[in-house]
């Protein structure tokens, strides 16, 4: 609980700027602009990070097991890649590009960073007053009752579901182009939502994770097949800037909802496999007991 609160005070300030392009010509495309606000939070949480690792080392000598450490900076590297250039500026002009950059939100970043378990560094990087703060939290009932409605196999479904087909109506997803803050409040559900619905089915280990995963995959790939077939675009800010790539706005259109539908079933499907054969592997409880 404690790593996903730290990662939500480091979203809170607006993380991505709005993508409402500026150029008029081809030529004045910056495709090496970068947003100020999501690499000092990006910094920040690595400095973070890197803070418990060396405080951990003064205190026991070691600084964890490697592969969590791997684990965090691959989904660090992932978030860089997605909010960063040339992907984030180029979200502003072509539809396709702004799935990319939701799919690797979604199905990259966060399963790496549920999986590299960073709380405990994280917590050991703030100073003492930050880490007493964190501790008294922890100790309030409704916070506790609240993470855990949101952290159960139903509630992370329902959310991560929500949030992923309201954005995707027509109305929310061009105020997210075009206005910095719903930009911002966008990416952060996104990728908030994504780390509820993974630490859900990977840390907890609930009843059912096999199946939530699998209908995840089902109305995920619903709505990029939508996308993908639709004749019509539904998102009006992209009609005149796919022009500047030599892209058909429908045919941009396509390409995303294609980014969505194949990466995202697979990824899906795959953690579900890998979560049946884990249980496979895994002793009864009443062996267990024995």
């Amino acid at each position: 609980m404690t790593w996903l609160m730290m990662l939500a005070l480091l979203w809170i300030v607006p993380s991505a700027w709005g993508h409402a392009p500026a150029a008029q010509t081809p030529g004045e495309i910056n495709l090496f602009a970068f947003d100020p606000w999501s690499w000092s939070l990006l910094i920040g949480s690595a400095l973070l990070y890197v803070r418990g690792l060396r405080r951990l080392r003064q205190r026991s000598g070691k600084i964890g097991r490697s592969r969590d450490l791997l684990l965090f900076c691959a989904g660090w590297l992932s978030l860089a890649m997605a909010l960063g250039p040339p992907l984030d500026p180029l979200g502003g002009y072509l539809f396709s590009a702004h799935m990319l950059q939701h799919e690797i939100l979604i199905l990259i970043s966060a399963p790496l960073l549920v999986l590299s378990r960073p709380g405990g560094l994280l917590l050991w990087g703030l100073p003492a007053s930050g880490r007493e703060g964190f501790k008294r939290l922890r100790l309030q009932r409704w916070l506790r009752a609240t993470w855990d409605g949101l952290t159960s196999a139903q509630g992370a479904w329902l959310l991560h579901a929500a949030v992923l087909w309201g954005w995707h109506l027509p109305a929310l997803f061009d105020a997210s182009v075009r206005n910095d803050a719903v930009h911002a409040l966008q990416h952060s559900s996104f990728f908030l939502s994504a780390l509820l619905f993974w630490w859900a089915l990977l840390q907890r280990r609930q009843a059912g994770a096999v199946l939530y995963l699998f209908t995840t995959a089902v109305h995920s790939s619903l709505l990029g097949a939508l996308l993908s077939f639709s004749p019509t675009v539904w998102y009006s800010p992209y009609l005149e800037t796919t022009r500047f790539f030599g892209l058909d706005p429908v045919d941009d259109q396509r390409l995303g909802g294609l980014i969505m539908w194949i990466p995202a079933g697979l990824v899906f499907l795959a953690a579900g496999l890998l979560l049946t054969a884990r249980c496979l592997r895994e002793p009864p409880l009443a062996e267990e007991t024995r």
